[in-house]
């Protein structure tokens, strides 16, 4: 980048540094190893970022599955089977969801692998169930509600490409706020600091409020979705 960076020339973007004390400093330091035994600190961090690609790239399976499968007429398949529409529709979802967390768990597991070296090299304590609990409770209903929101789109306008303009348009207009924006309108919540145990606290209950809002929206999206595709069917035979 030839120094052309906010880290090559702080100045020219407005980039300042604050001194702080070195007792500032040292709690800092005992809050990040001692409170969050490293690993939680990371973890809020690791899901802050992967909490933003789970707020959009789950368009790019849910929004087609359907609109693929009713090509191959899978719908005549399912609707000839015992297996209610309703029944099908929640296993695809499952299904889909599951898939996509296997793939954060992956990165999960890398990582804590990664800092479970470092704890081993460095003699220190870390919680090595910290990044899966933040991957679970943090990145989970983000990934059940963008799932299920892309297939109730892609099902009322019958066009993936709507699923992933829409998703689009709410994944870019909801993660500007870094930090303390935890409402019932934020399906992606960001928590874009390293440590601050103590603000975290005073935001835990309102980000747990969050994510059992956006896990029960998920199921009632999803239900909503196969009366929309039922609908859909039955006007199209």
């Amino acid at each position: 980048m030839n120094g052309n960076t906010i880290y090559g020339d702080p100045d020219k973007y407005g980039l300042v540094y604050d001194e702080i004390s070195l007792e500032n400093a040292e709690k800092t330091y005992n809050d990040i190893m001692e409170k969050d035994k490293f690993t939680n600190a990371y973890g809020r961090l690791f899901a802050d970022y992967m909490g933003i690609t789970a707020g959009f790239f789950p368009v790019f399976l849910s929004a087609f599955i359907f609109k693929r499968e009713k090509k191959k007429n899978e719908y005549e398949k399912t609707y000839s089977s015992k297996v209610s529409f309703s029944k099908y529709i929640l296993g695809k979802y499952i299904g889909i969801c599951i898939c996509i967390m296997g793939c954060y768990f992956l990165l999960a597991t890398y990582t804590t692998l990664a800092y479970s070296k470092f704890a081993f090299d460095s003699n220190s304590v870390i919680d090595r169930m910290a990044i899966y609990k933040y991957t679970f409770a943090w990145i989970g209903p983000t990934v059940l509600f963008t799932t299920a929101f892309d297939i109730l789109i892609s099902a009322i306008f019958d066009n993936p490409i709507a699923a992933i303009i829409v998703q689009l348009i709410l994944c870019i207009s909801g993660i500007h706020n870094l930090i303390g924006q935890y409402d019932f309108t934020k399906y992606v919540i960001r928590f874009n600091v390293f440590g601050e145990y103590d603000n975290y606290l005073q935001w835990k209950t309102t980000i747990l409020q969050n994510r059992i809002f956006y896990t029960i929206l998920s199921f009632v999206v999803v239900l909503l979705s196969s009366y929309v595709w039922t609908r859909f069917r039955k006007k199209n035979t």
